[in-house]
């Protein structure tokens, strides 16, 4: 990816995963621009919060393209994306996995233990403090598996105007964003927007600057209005000199 750096950006990190091995891997410079996400989305005014629940999938990695990822969870735009999940990518043939939060710009890792099959959550939300009126940001991840999570918070000074849950794009600029990571077909649930289901959210997929699909969703349960599937479609082979397509 870019240069790495470990950064929290008006945050305040809690907890982290209890149990397993922790992964030695740093934070990515992240780009200031909305990710693009391979889910459901919705846009408009008063937005507070989005959550959903999925298995981590398994990701394969060749060596064809160097770096390449995205971050499964739960995103907020206001206007810069505070995002909250788990990224999957691969540095060469060596796939990594690992909890992860996006505020002020930047990713910050959340060392821990999260491997394919565990069964994890996220959240992102926005709300007003008491006493003065002002907004606050706060995010959190879990792994109900292993056990363990990890916690944020901090000021805000936008109000959100998105927010998403799905496959992410990872490390997003004017140029596009990473490739994506292959990975094995995943399945969301217990997603909500605003504390809704995804009945009025629109669909959405992850595209190259070129036009091509690295990631797409499938429909919703019209059950549940809250479960979907996200599918890894292409890699992108020829990304840029900042490892962007």
């Amino acid at each position: 990816m870019t240069q790495r750096v470990v950064v929290a950006v008006l945050a305040a990190i809690v907890g982290g995963f209890a149990v397993g091995v922790p992964q030695a891997v740093a934070g990515t410079a992240s780009a200031l621009a909305p990710q693009p996400v391979a889910g459901y989305l919705i846009s408009e005014a008063d937005i507070g919060q989005a959550s959903v629940r999925f298995t981590v999938p398994t990701v394969t990695c060749t060596s064809t393209v160097p770096s390449s990822g995205a971050i499964l969870g739960a995103e907020l735009i206001a206007p810069q994306p505070l995002v909250a999940g788990f990224e999957i990518s691969c540095t060469g043939n060596t796939a990594l996995y690992t909890g992860v939060f996006v505020t002020g710009g930047f990713l910050t890792p959340i060392p821990g233990s999260v491997k394919p099959g565990d069964v994890v959550t996220a959240w992102v939300k926005q709300a007003v403090w008491t006493k003065d009126g002002k907004l606050f940001n706060q995010a959190n991840i879990a792994n109900l598996t292993e056990g363990g999570g990890a916690s944020m918070g901090g000021n805000q000074v936008s109000t959100v105007t998105e927010a998403a849950v799905g496959v992410i794009g990872l490390d997003c600029a004017a140029d596009g964003c990473a490739p994506v990571a292959p990975f094995t077909k995943v399945s969301f649930a217990s997603a909500k927007l605003n504390g809704t289901n995804l009945a009025e959210s629109n669909l959405s997929a992850i595209r190259s600057l070129a036009g091509t699909v690295e990631a797409k969703a499938g429909p919703f349960d019209l059950t549940s209005k809250s479960h979907f599937t996200v599918s890894w479609v292409s890699t992108c082979a020829t990304p840029d000199s900042n490892n962007r397509c």
